[in-house]
């Protein structure tokens, strides 16, 4: 229950008076105003003291600094990424090129070991293909030459089938004979 004006005249009634003039119940509320002050002032009184000591020892609790070192750590781990991912797909790009020069797959990781170091001069298009092929191949072609395989391509030989004999004038009765026993009709002769 609050201290109302009310509560203080319906107090005053029990206890057998009849009328408070108003300036009294104004000093009773006002005292009980400033109590509650002042109690509620001393109750906080050593929070506010932590408060103040805690701002002024909060020169930076380092959170800034974390923050910032975090985040560059992340920006490099970023960076670490993206530049894997080109680099995968230069390597992919430079083992098609490989590939379509023609050298021997045996020696594909070898020719990429030796390219490893010119990954980061080799550029990209939007595409994904190396923008400076011709150079590349040409590069690549004058270094590793001798291990460009050629393959020629010829036509199997076939060798021409003998030559048809006459068959003898039995033969040929013969087959006439089956040939219309079966119900075909007889052979044209050209």
């Amino acid at each position: 229950m609050s201290l109302t004006r009310k509560f203080i005249r319906d107090a005053a009634k029990e206890a057998g008076i009849e009328s408070l003039a108003k300036e009294f119940e104004d000093a009773i509320i006002n005292e009980h105003v400033a109590s509650r002050d002042a109690a509620i002032e001393k109750a906080t009184e050593p929070l506010n003291e932590q408060l103040e000591a805690a701002k002024s020892e909060d020169k930076g609790d380092g959170f800034k600094e974390k923050y910032e070192k975090l985040f560059k750590e992340h920006e490099a781990l970023k960076t670490d990424i993206l530049t894997k991912e080109t680099n995968a797909k230069k390597q992919a790009a430079v083992k098609s090129l490989i590939a379509e020069i023609g050298i021997s797959e045996k020696r594909h990781d070898l020719v990429m070991k030796s390219l490893s170091g010119d990954l980061s001069k080799i550029e990209l298009d939007a595409d994904g293909k190396i923008k400076d092929v011709d150079a590349l191949k040409t590069e690549i072609t004058t270094d590793w030459g001798e291990f460009i395989e050629t393959t020629e391509k010829k036509a199997s030989q076939t060798p021409t089938p003998p030559a048809t004999t006459k068959v003898n004038d039995k033969e040929a009765e013969v087959l006439a004979r089956v040939r219309s026993a079966m119900g075909l009709p007889p052979e044209q002769k050209e």
